[in-house]
């Protein structure tokens, strides 16, 4: 499957948010209940971020506000994925598309 521009930069990001907090471990063993609170964190995080848009013109204060949303952004998919991922959603869906190759 061929990802759309926008959908591969944004896993990117993702990825780079992932290995940025690699010395964390992962989240094999974390439950949902508390990776849905850290969505929500994320989610509050991403809002204080886009709700303080600078204005364009000062000193690259554009720059830095767009990779904060970028940053923000991506930890809250990144933490939507994980509870994708404990829960089996993932490997049921690699299941699926599998048996649809085979």
């Amino acid at each position: 499957m061929k990802l759309r521009p926008e959908v591969q930069l944004f896993s990117e990001a993702m990825e780079e948010r992932l290995r940025a907090n690699d010395h964390k471990g992962g989240w094999d063993e974390c439950g949902t209940p508390w990776l849905l609170k850290r969505l929500r964190d994320e989610v509050n995080e991403l809002a204080g971020v886009v709700n303080a848009e600078p204005i364009p013109y000062r000193g690259g204060a554009l720059a830095v506000w767009r990779g904060n949303a970028l940053h923000e952004a991506a930890d809250v998919a990144n933490f939507a994925m994980m509870i994708a991922d404990v829960s089996g959603a993932l490997r049921a869906e690699a299941d699926d598309e599998a048996g649809e190759e085979g």
